[in-house]
């Protein structure tokens, strides 16, 4: 790569975190209105998923501001493992945000708390396009591979059209029937937010922490769906 090449990569991996930074921004503030107005109307069953989302906007927020002050631990050198791991580190906190306020957005539609259903849905808009843009990472790489910048065109979200994709959880792969489902994941969070949202379309649950654990589950018991 170029030394013209490594600065335009650069330029555009800084505009990127300054771009990741309002969205992130906004999924706090909301989160703190939130937490307000579930505390007013004695909400409490809901409190602990928002505490949730709370911690995981603080671990992203945490990241993008490293990312923005040159204070990440990643290698100054670009490559697609490294972007890899950007986008894991990124999705993790984002993918538990959505998921938690999904479910509690079905609380709040079931309540019939309007005020609360819209803050929510905005806060998801906000999460939906910051996932365009984790994902949009993927075009670094690309960009230097090429020997060429990461034009406009190619880096242009439809952050509208994710938001609907969004929309279609899980539950649509399992419409119709229930089953038993073994879910693996090495992080806790994830493994705690999809066994509760399986668990609340009527599933039976079964958690492994690793792939030993999954193979020790299949030995004990016969699962529909890994």
């Amino acid at each position: 790569m170029t030394a013209k090449n490594e600065f335009q990569r650069h330029a555009i991996a800084a505009h990127l975190a300054q771009t990741l930074a309002g969205p992130a921004r906004a999924i706090s503030g909301f989160q703190e209105l939130l937490l307000e107005q579930v505390q007013n109307h004695s909400l409490v069953h809901i409190t602990p998923d928002l505490e949730r989302v709370g911690a995981a906007a603080r671990q992203l927020n945490s990241l993008i501001d490293s990312l923005i002050h040159g204070k990440a631990d990643y290698p100054d050198h670009a490559g697609r493992e490294i972007e890899a791991k950007l986008r894991h580190d990124l999705r993790t906190p984002l993918n538990a945000i959505i998921g938690y306020s999904e479910m509690i957005l079905e609380e709040a539609e079931e309540l019939h708390e309007h005020a609360l259903d819209e803050d929510v849905r905005v806060m998801l808009a906000a999460a939906a396009e910051l996932l365009a843009h984790v994902d949009a990472i993927a075009g670094l790489s690309r960009a230097s591979d090429n020997e060429g910048l990461w034009t406009t065109d190619q880096a242009e979200i439809d952050a509208a059209g994710l938001e609907r994709a969004l929309g279609k959880t899980e539950r649509d792969a399992f419409s119709g029937r229930n089953g038993r489902i073994l879910v693996v994941d090495d992080i806790g969070s994830n493994r705690d937010l999809l066994s509760r949202r399986l668990l609340h379309d009527g599933h039976q649950v079964v958690t492994a922490e690793s792939g030993l654990s999954a193979l020790t589950r299949l030995a004990e018991y016969e699962f529909d769906l890994v």
